[in-house]
């Protein structure tokens, strides 16, 4: 969902500045360490009665498996592949050209007018790599050793909660998903949010507490969106804390520019319109647009060649200028979800940010809209991917205790010691089942 400042970093995905991202950086090429400061603090899980701990990544970051047997693929990309393989997080697509356009061909969405909804490629199968509640797919982006090297994501947490006494198999679990979704057909398709409610059911019984619900980013949406649809007498039984951390409560302007510019990941072998051809088919980016109640009386874009300005209230125009209407579809089929009822909730939350991040905000366009010869940004204070005043949305909630640190980007908030330690800090003294 990136790691540069002043870059889209919005689908979390690498602690070092790895030129790959879609949303997160991945490939080996540019590396600078991640953002740590201070010293973790001593916690016990048993003595100090800390609760158990549900990991929920943000729209990428979650390995996706895929296998396919594909007509009308582009050329000298392969038709078949019987055997699961990592489709995200994918190095092979570093290289850029045919293997950039192969993946994809296998990892867009196809969207049916008709039914509003969206599914793979024909011959594309996908899968969450894992059982449901491994960290294994959340903790890191590829699968094995070697690749992992600059593709952490939750493990800086995973490991501080492992050392204060966590266990993987009894209290500490993470619920990975396919991000390109939005919650509906997560729940259609793999019956997410039911796992979920069994998931925090076990972990609660296991160990005699209440559950605590950790979020990044887009994942923040995620959990909201399961706490909305539980009934209050479940989460008054099972539920200790949600935490949503650097959450787009009001969206994002990264998914704005993405449909229309699309985006390369600061990896020079991406090129940017093969990629917005990629990201514009996920329902977790229309989901991620900023939000029509707070900004209809904003200018996000602009394009002053065809004396056009547009507020998130013009959706409509500006998905048939870049001549995507898909893309307005889409977002009509979400629209309920943004921006989250707080009031809803239901239970007791802790929201976290990061500001004093230089952030893209509006767009000023050259050339063709559908195919801008360049773009600019105006900037604004915000996280790096997120505007401050998405993120600060939460502390309209009931029953919020907010946490802000400054300078920390969308994904090193997740690296920080000081937000580790802050973490673990609200977890001790856990409700008792």
């Amino acid at each position: 969902m990136y790691i540069l400042k002043n870059k889209f970093n919005f689908f979390p995905l690498s602690k070092f500045s790895i030129s790959f991202c879609v949303v997160s950086c991945v490939l080996p090429t540019i590396l600078s360490f991640n953002f740590r400061r201070g010293n973790v603090s001593s916690y016990d899980f048993r003595t100090m009665n800390m609760s158990p701990v549900i990991l929920i990544p943000g729209v990428v970051g979650s390995i996706i498996e895929g296998t396919w047997r594909t007509h009308g693929q582009p050329r000298l990309c392969t038709a078949k592949e019987k055997d699961w393989e990592v489709l995200w997080l994918s190095l092979k697509t570093a290289f850029g050209g045919k293997p950039l356009k192969c993946w994809v061909f296998r990892y867009k969405l196809i969207y049916n007018r008709t039914a509003h909804k969206s599914s793979n490629q024909d011959g594309v199968k996908t899968r969450v790599m894992g059982d449901f509640g491994s960290l294994k797919a959340v903790e890191y982006l590829t699968k094995d050793l070697i690749t992992r090297i600059g593709t952490g994501y939750f493990d800086d947490i995973g490991k501080a909660l492992r050392k204060s006494g966590y266990s993987t198999k009894r209290n500490l679990k993470g619920a990975a998903y396919d991000g390109r979704y939005a919650p509906p057909q997560l729940e259609e398709k793999y019956g997410y949010f039911t796992s979920l409610a069994k998931l925090v059911e076990q972990l609660a019984n296991d160990s005699g507490r209440k559950v605590t619900l950790v979020s990044h980013s887009m994942g923040g949406l995620i959990g909201s969106h399961f706490l909305t649809k539980q009934p209050p007498e479940w989460k008054d039984k099972y539920i200790n804390l949600f935490v949503p951390i650097s959450t787009p409560w009001l969206g994002s302007p990264m998914a704005v520019s993405g449909f229309i510019e699309g985006t390369n990941f600061d990896v020079p072998t991406f090129k940017k319109s093969v990629m917005r051809d990629l990201v514009r088919t996920f329902q977790s980016v229309a989901l991620l647009l900023l939000s029509e109640e707070a900004y209809n009386r904003t200018v996000i874009v602009e394009w002053p060649e065809q004396n056009k300005t547009y507020t998130a209230a013009d959706y409509k125009q500006l998905f048939t200028d870049i001549k995507y209407e898909d893309g307005f579809l889409m977002r009509e089929d979400v629209r309920s979800l943004m921006p989250v009822a707080g009031d809803k909730l239901g239970v007791n939350i802790v929201c976290i940010w990061s500001k004093s991040v230089q952030t893209k905000f509006k767009m000023v366009v050259k050339g063709d809209i559908a195919n801008p010869t360049s773009v600019s940004y105006e900037t604004v204070d915000g996280d790096g991917t997120v505007t401050l005043d998405s993120l600060r949305y939460c502390e309209t909630f009931p029953n919020v205790t907010t946490q802000e640190y400054t300078g920390l980007d969308h994904l090193k908030i997740v690296y920080s010691k000081d937000f580790i330690n802050y973490l673990q800090s609200v977890l001790v003294n856990a409700k008792p089942l």
